[in-house]
């Protein structure tokens, strides 16, 4: 057994299809395989390097991992990072310790590619299995609560339509003012905001234009009965965006979930408002991160090296003992996953 990065389109296929084959029995999704492509393919990192592979003697490719390059903002640092995607072996080869070797030989090259740190999205089954690599859970998974109220007649001009994909850079401004504060959202180009249309498509999501009077002034991607992400360009809108979300998709329940964390620009608009925050901490699986080598941790600059360890230290939300006050969480958006 070898371990390679892939360097032909026809390698790509082929673990497309390997892969595709194991997560389809995963998977009560429709049209699966079709779905699985767009992901694959019209992702804007999309490259030959970026597919590491296990192949046998006679070149068949048994097991891979793909890697998806992004870019993770902090307060006021940015980091390098490389998601682990798709990581199988070969249904007929596990068992034999293959995944072992295929995960190291994978960490190496992420860490010789200078990226700061790895991450991952773990099945529940796999709980345990990535932090024999040094993985470790990272999401806090939060939940904020949101009282809404009966539209007030200002509130009724507020209308939701499907994205635009004109809209773009407004969606980029409001989502920068909106997560600037939280620790783990990540730079978006058009091409990638356009990816994540895609992305709510294939997961059954509505994203959604946030407009008044004609004009967008942000957007909302909804998931079942939770606001997955929502971001507005300006905070005083909140409320009366939240009571409209209310009253247009959620029959005037009397609380809307928010899968945002507690520093998300949302939470300190509505201060004054009925506000509960729900968080729970999963440090074995789900949401999962390893620092790499990386340049910057090399780098001659401590605090840059200090917010990387800061990073690994805190990176979970959880009570302080001191007051109560939560520590910053590594916010994963649901539209982010990989």
């Amino acid at each position: 057994m070898k371990f390679v990065v892939a360097e032909t389109v026809e390698e790509w296929h082929e673990a497309f299809d390997l892969a595709a084959q194991v997560f389809t029995l995963h998977s009560a999704m429709e049209d699966y395989t079709d779905k699985k492509a767009k992901l694959w393919f019209e992702d804007p990192t999309h490259a030959l390097n970026n597919l590491i592979l296990a192949k046998t003697d006679t070149q068949k490719i048994v097991g891979l991992v793909r890697f998806i390059p992004r870019t993770f903002r902090g307060p006021d640092r940015t980091f390098s990072s490389v998601g682990f995607s798709s990581v199988c072996i070969a249904p007929a080869l596990r068992g034999k310790g293959y995944s072992l070797p295929l995960m190291r030989f994978s960490i190496e090259t992420a860490d010789n590619r200078g990226f700061d740190f790895s991450f991952l999205i773990a099945r529940k089954k796999l709980d345990h299995f990535y932090t024999k690599f040094g993985f470790w859970g990272v999401s806090s998974y939060n939940r904020v609560f949101v009282t809404s109220a009966p539209c007030i007649d200002g509130e009724v001009a507020i209308k939701f339509h499907p994205a635009d994909p004109g809209c773009l850079s407004q969606f980029d401004q409001a989502y920068r003012k909106s997560y600037a504060s939280t620790l783990g959202w990540m730079e978006r180009d058009k091409r990638h905001w356009r990816f994540l249309l895609t992305v709510a498509q294939n997961l059954g999501m509505r994203f959604l234009s946030v407009v008044r009077d004609g004009n967008v002034i942000g957007y909302a991607v909804l998931n079942d009965h939770e606001v997955c992400e929502i971001a507005l360009l300006d905070e005083t809108e909140f409320q009366a965006v939240v009571n409209a979300l209310n009253a247009t998709f959620y029959d005037d329940a009397h609380k809307i979930s928010c899968l945002v964390s507690a520093e998300h620009m949302l939470v300190g608009a509505l201060s004054d408002q009925d506000l509960s925050i729900n968080y729970r901490e999963c440090p074995w699986g789900g949401h999962m991160v390893r620092l790499l080598r990386g340049t910057s941790m090399q780098s001659e600059d401590p605090s840059y090296a200090d917010t990387l360890k800061w990073l690994g230290a805190r990176s979970i939300s959880r009570p302080t003992g001191n007051g109560g006050k939560l520590l910053p969480a590594f916010n994963f958006s649901l539209i982010d996953e990989i």
